[in-house]
Formats: structure tokens, C-alpha cells, sequence
């Protein structure tokens, strides 16, 4: 077992079989840059799937991602009165 804590009161203990998939999720969602990262944050923020969802994003081809813009996120747009 692997406890994860932060700065914070909570902390969290997870199958180190689990921390070790993680930790290579991780690494291959980074790569492809903050766009999918923040796309998954949101789809997690409504499912219980969270496992199945990183393995997916994990699985994506990073060339395809470049081709079509999906790596960055687009840029803020503010409203200026």
C-alpha cells in the first residue's frame, strides 16, 4: 500500500500495483500536453470511472493530437467593456 499526501488534512492510501499505473498514466497523459489533461479533469468531475478513463487518454497517439491542435488549450477570451 502507497499513502499519497499533500499540504493539506486528507490524505489518500492506494495498492502500490495501482500507484505504479498511475505514476505511468501520469507521465503519458503529461505528454501530451495540458488540453487532454484538462478534458479528463472534466469527464472525471461526473464519473466513477476514473481508472478506465486514464487508460484512454493514456492510449492516444500524441502526433494525431499535434496535427489537429488538441495537445494546448486555446487561448482565454476576456470581455472587455
Amino acid at each position: 500500500m502507497v499513502t499519497i499526501s499533500s499540504t493539506g488534512p486528507s490524505s489518500v492510501t492506494i495498492a502500490s500495483s495501482i500507484a505504479l499505473r498511475l505514476r505511468f498514466l501520469a507521465g503519458r497523459i503529461h505528454a501530451l500536453g495540458p488540453r487532454p489533461l484538462f478534458e479528463i479533469m472534466c469527464e472525471l468531475s461526473g464519473s466513477s470511472t476514473a481508472l478506465d478513463r486514464f487508460e484512454a487518454y493514456a492510449a492516444m497517439n500524441s502526433e494525431t493530437l499535434n496535427r489537429f491542435g488538441g495537445r494546448e488549450l486555446p487561448p482565454a477570451i476576456r470581455l472587455i467593456k
